[in-house]
């Protein structure tokens, strides 16, 4: 049995959270198990840790009290043994958990990139520059899920090395495969039966672009009368898209669906799935939407990796006229018609994004490597 310890739980549903859950839910857990660091008060998906025999210790934020936060991640290695850590991460301002972990003896010790750009402000971009430089003193694995996030974390001399590791964020193709049965009872229950309906799945941040999302679907609304936009995940500038959406009358078509557990199927009930964001490393939510059968359109500032179908198409975002842009592929695939929808679960699969077979990569690694 091979313990690891994660770090990359937080209170959100996110991709993070959803990608390490895709896999645990498919490891042989009589060979491997995981436990989980979370510095929120709740995590995401704990019940469901519980249940599959891991565990999930809460440690203090470093910003509320940097001394307890120290306290409580010590204590985590003083009082449990393991084999390996592995660290995702967003950015590289604070990399105190590999420290920690290398200063209690952890010989195998994993960084994971997950994202391509900075969303945290100066101090923290400064102090990620300045860790990228000497990652290496404090880790021996360097995993990212694209081209764009190992830029982001790594020098290219990391990259080049095999130390090196791309891990597709692979997901459970059976539950998002296209089911013409769920998605007329969902379109029925949720009203949607006569509707054009968008949908857009990310946490409310600047790193989204839910404000250039809104303004196209307002130039939308005025071709397209029965279009209705669905926006599942929660943050920080949810109330000020909110507002936005109240100020150019849109209320009666743009519904905040917060945390679901039930993405799949409101893949299934959607026509076309949106995401106009500024920097991403691979989204989860974009290959679940193409394996639901979905047409994507995605920014062109996400990596083309993620294309891994003939559903997706990327489109600028920093244009005079891209708000234009993409309400004319919106509504040209609207005239176009949608009679076409069917499964994808083959491409998915032979693109290596089939959560069966890569867990199973990635269990071999834990038992053989590690």
């Amino acid at each position: 049995m091979k313990n690891i310890l994660v770090y990359g739980l937080t209170a959100t549903k996110g991709g993070v959270e959803s990608f390490l859950m895709n896999y645990y839910r498919n490891f042989d857990l009589n060979k491997v198990n995981l436990h989980f660091i979370s510095n929120t008060e709740e995590a995401a998906y704990e019940d469901e840790v519980l249940a599959l025999g891991g565990k999930v210790f809460k440690v203090c934020s470093k910003k509320k009290n940097p001394f307890k936060f120290k306290r409580d991640l010590e204590n985590i290695f003083k009082e449990n043994k393991y084999d390996a850590i592995w660290v995702n991460l967003c950015s590289l301002a604070n990399i105190d958990y590999l420290k920690v972990a290398k200063k209690y003896g952890i010989k195998e010790i994993i960084v994971h990139s997950h994202n391509a750009g900075n969303m945290y402000g100066k101090l923290k971009l400064y102090f990620h520059e300045k860790n990228k430089k000497n990652i290496d003193s404090y880790a021996n694995h360097f995993w990212s899920c694209s081209r764009l996030a190992s830029k982001w974390l790594y020098e290219d001399e990391i990259i080049n090395s095999d130390k090196f590791k791309v891990i597709n964020n692979a997901i459970d193709i059976e539950k998002f495969d296209y089911n013409e049965d769920i998605r007329e009872k969902y379109r029925e229950d949720m009203n949607l039966k006569d509707k054009f309906v968008l949908m857009n799945v990310g946490r409310f941040n600047i790193q989204k672009n839910h404000h250039f999302l809104i303004d196209v679907f307002n130039e939308v609304r005025k071709e397209i009368n029965e279009a209705k936009l669905l926006l599942v995940g929660v943050g920080e500038l949810e109330d000020e898209i909110k507002d936005k959406v109240s100020k150019l009358g849109l209320n009666d078509y743009v519904e905040f669906l917060g945390t679901r557990n039930d993405v799949n199927n409101l893949m299934q009930a959607s026509d076309v799935f949106l995401m106009p964001s500024l920097f991403e490393g691979l989204p989860v939510s974009a290959v679940e939407a193409q394996a639901s059968g979905i047409r994507c359109i995605l920014s062109d500032k996400i990596t083309d990796e993620i294309k891994i179908t003939d559903l997706v198409e990327f489109l600028d975002i920093d244009k005079e006229d891209s708000v234009d842009k993409w309400k004319d592929l919106i509504k040209s695939i609207k005239d176009k018609g949608l009679d076409d929808r069917k499964s994808k679960k083959e491409d998915i699969k032979n693109s290596g994004f089939d959560i069966k077979s890569e867990a199973k990569k990635l269990e071999e690694f834990f038992l053989n490597k590690i």
